[in-house]
């Protein structure tokens, strides 16, 4: 799969493995899963008003 053989090229090279440093300290960050948490609840009110999330 070239969309496959592609993303492990990525990953391996030296602005991948920034990407992904940078990716897992933003997931551990309990400042930013609480704001995800916020943005979650805002959709899930806006849903249940009837209005779309955009």
């Amino acid at each position: 799969m070239p969309l496959a053989r592609n993303l492990i090229k990525f990953a391996a090279s030296p602005q991948g493995r920034k990407l992904i440093g940078q990716a897992r300290r933003i997931a551990t960050d309990p400042k930013q899963r609480q704001r995800v948490s916020a943005v979650k609840a805002a959709i899930a009110r806006r849903r249940a008003a009837g209005s779309s999330p955009e």
